[in-house]
């Protein structure tokens, strides 16, 4: 019977390892098997993190689809008994007749000082950790679990309070670690990023509160691009989407035209740098220019422009990875 992931056609090979003072626990290691080789990103789906050349994982366990999702060629394989047991040099297979390399040194910096299963939390927007993360009570206190990982608390609250709590603590210890968030996380936590006394005022400040409120960063991040309907009669749709270039990438905000030039008429654009947004630019009936002033007044009109979240549509179904980012 199948037991392992065979990952030789896409230059990769999956691995095993004791977890790091926790000898009774395992973890996955993900590496390149030539120097050439590639690691994607999208890996942090499967819950893998970064450490040095390689990336790890707290679980073992292995869900077949969830690999094929991101590794089209991979293929299912029966590697020997012997491959999980913790002996020198026996988590080391031949697969495809191609051989896997020696486990790297595990390297020590900021970010190891994070549990890597609560590094996955970080890494994971709120949102969707809302949604997907669990609570029980277990003699007296609440235990939250997302991830294979569980954490307990004695505060008490709501589920989604709760989630918020945990999810919270684990993006200031990542941050704490060094660790640079992405901004479909750091949409939520708008203190660590953006300073100063008249912050609130700012256009990306304003802006970060507009794409939080609707829950949508992951999914622009993502290529979709949202439509969102107000519940104010006579006020037009807004319409949001991230633009990647190879340089950087750029939230746009922007109304649908209801026949009339004025605030309908106006769009602003954000670079996205470091988990924040800074202002790029603005157009006013099609007149692109940058004005702060603007910028602030028309992201102000949005936040009171009666948008919520329930009434965001997308351009296209969700699939694969794209999960649901409406609280649960």
């Amino acid at each position: 019977m199948a037991n392992w992931v065979d990952l030789a056609e896409h230059d990769l090979v999956l691995l095993w390892r004791p977890k790091p003072g926790c000898p009774h626990a395992r973890q996955m290691v993900l590496q390149t098997v030539t120097s050439g080789g590639c690691i994607p990103p999208d890996v942090v789906e499967l819950g893998f993190l970064p450490e040095g050349a390689q990336y790890v994982r707290d679980s073992t366990v292995l869900l077949p689809d969830e690999f094929l999702h991101i590794f089209p060629r991979a293929r299912m394989v029966d590697v020997p008994r012997d491959f999980f047991q913790h002996k020198p040099g026996s988590n080391i297979v031949h697969l495809s007749g191609r051989p896997a390399p020696e486990l790297a040194v595990r390297v020590f910096s900021p970010h190891t000082a994070v549990d890597v299963g609560l590094m996955r939390w970080a890494l994971t927007p709120l949102p969707r950790f809302i949604h997907e993360a669990r609570t029980l009570i277990e003699d007296g206190a609440s235990v939250v679990s997302f991830g294979g990982m569980e954490r307990l608390t004695r505060k008490r609250g709501t589920s989604a309070s709760l989630k918020s709590l945990m999810h919270a603590l684990a993006v200031r210890a990542a941050r704490d670690a060094g660790a640079q968030l992405p901004f479909q996380v750091m949409v939520d936590y708008p203190d660590y990023v953006y300073f100063g006394g008249a912050r609130r005022t700012h256009a990306a400040y304003r802006a970060n509160s507009l794409v939080a409120r609707l829950a949508v960063a992951e999914r622009l991040n993502r290529g979709a691009c949202a439509t969102v309907v107000s519940t104010h009669t006579g006020v037009p749709d807004l319409v949001l989407r991230i633009e990647q270039t190879d340089r950087h990438a750029e939230l746009v905000v922007a109304q649908t035209s209801v026949g009339a030039v004025g605030i309908a008429g106006v769009a602003t654009g954000f670079e996205i740098t470091r988990g924040r947004l800074h202002l790029a630019w603005t157009s006013q009936a099609e007149q692109r220019g940058f004005d702060p002033l603007l910028a602030s007044l028309f992201l102000s009109s949005l936040l009171s422009g009666g948008y919520e979240a329930v009434n965001v549509r997308w351009d296209r179904p969700v699939s694969g990875a794209e999960r649901s980012t409406e609280a649960a």
